[in-house]
């Protein structure tokens, strides 16, 4: 049975590749997860910058707008963005092991803004948008390091097959 590598977001799967031959020595993948922490936040970074969030209601633009915030939706403090760009900031939750990584937020208000649940006043206004070209760059780190230990390890690596398998 192949090694699967796996990405979910609240629950719902992003991404799967398998890789054939590894299943029983992995290793300690720390680097790996390294550089997909380091994509993701600026993957976030892009999302905050273009994705088109649900607008204020009018009464609460104007109260931010008279109290001098400017940054734009979601951006009131930044507790919540610094939290999911960056992994040293205090709201951040960033966990690393040899064999997974999390990636989140301690921001308590954060899921009311992305939960899917029915709603009557909040909008939603989802925190990730994980796209096709980011599960494209998560897919290339991985399988750019399997490909690299398979090397060290002395196996003749002939590429990448499509749908992650090598």
């Amino acid at each position: 049975m192949p090694a699967v590598f796996s990405v979910h977001i609240d629950g719902q799967k992003q991404l799967d590749i398998a890789f054939k031959g590894f299943e029983q020595d992995l290793g300690d993948w720390t680097p790996t997860w390294g550089k997909i922490g380091d994509a993701f936040y600026k993957m976030e970074k892009a999302h905050f910058r273009t994705y088109d969030f649900a607008p204020l209601s009018p009464r609460y633009a104007a109260q931010k707008a008279r109290e001098g915030f400017k940054k734009g939706i979601l951006r009131k403090t930044d507790q919540l963005y610094d939290s999911l760009t960056s992994a040293n900031v205090a709201a951040s939750y960033y966990h690393v092991t040899p064999r997974s990584i999390a990636i989140g937020t301690f921001a308590i208000y954060a899921i009311y803004h992305n939960s899917t649940k029915p709603r009557r006043r909040l909008p939603r206004r989802p925190l990730t948008n994980i796209t096709d070209k980011d599960r494209r760059q998560f897919r290339s780190i991985v399988q750019r390091d399997v490909v690299a230990e398979a090397k060290r390890r002395g196996f003749r690596t002939t590429g990448v097959v499509q749908g992650g398998l090598i």
